[in-house]
């Protein structure tokens, strides 16, 4: 027997680990500001599509806060958790009003 919330949040898990790797390891600098193009929130997208909205948002907030920490940019962590997140729900909220 599989436990639901065991396999909840071991999804959620494996979801932010794929939004870090999006966003820390596959990056196209930006040279005009300094910052640069990744495929992270494509797997935001796909997190919210997988788990839903209040664990895709979370995944997407801290796989995204969680780059930033890595890469040396803690200024940029607390708005990063904040723009994932509002992002993430944004995008499950238009989900459930179009295909629900």
């Amino acid at each position: 027997m599989v436990n639901k919330k065991t396999k909840k949040i071991t999804l959620t898990a494996l979801m932010i680990t794929l939004i870090f790797i999006g966003t820390f390891s596959i990056r196209f600098p930006n040279p005009t500001t300094g910052g640069y193009f990744h495929i992270g929130d494509s797997m935001i997208f796909t997190s919210v599509i997988i788990l839903g909205k209040r664990n895709g948002s979370i995944a997407g907030a801290l796989g995204g806060a969680l780059a930033d920490l890595l890469c040396g940019a803690t200024i940029w962590i607390i708005p990063t958790l904040f723009i994932k997140f509002i992002m993430a729900w944004i995008m499950a909220s238009i989900i459930d009003k179009n295909f629900s």
